[in-house]
């Protein structure tokens, strides 16, 4: 008798542990995918920047790059921020 939930026991350990393995696998492979996309962004470096909504003249025709608003401080800085979101989804 002891035995048998003895062996009872074990399969549903063995079960929970599959369970949570699957579950821990698929955050892992997201998280995975989270960090590549934003290695490979921060690679690119160059042309990966959003329009800086500032431009060089008063009709607003010819916009200012990221760069020139910003500096390399601030390129910086949003690539910095890439990696972060990258690291910390949820914030």
């Amino acid at each position: 008798m002891n035995s048998d939930i003895y062996k009872a026991e074990q399969k549903l350990s063995i079960r929970e542990a599959s369970s949570c393995a699957c579950c821990c696998n698929t955050e892992l492979v997201e998280s995975n995918r989270r960090m590549r996309s934003a290695l490979e962004r921060i690679v690119r470096w160059i042309g990966e920047f959003p329009e800086s909504g500032r431009f060089w003249n008063q009709e607003c025709t010819r916009p200012m790059s990221y760069g020139a608003a910003f500096g390399s401080n601030g390129e910086r800085d949003y690539m910095r921020s890439i990696a972060r979101e990258a690291l910390n989804p949820m914030s």
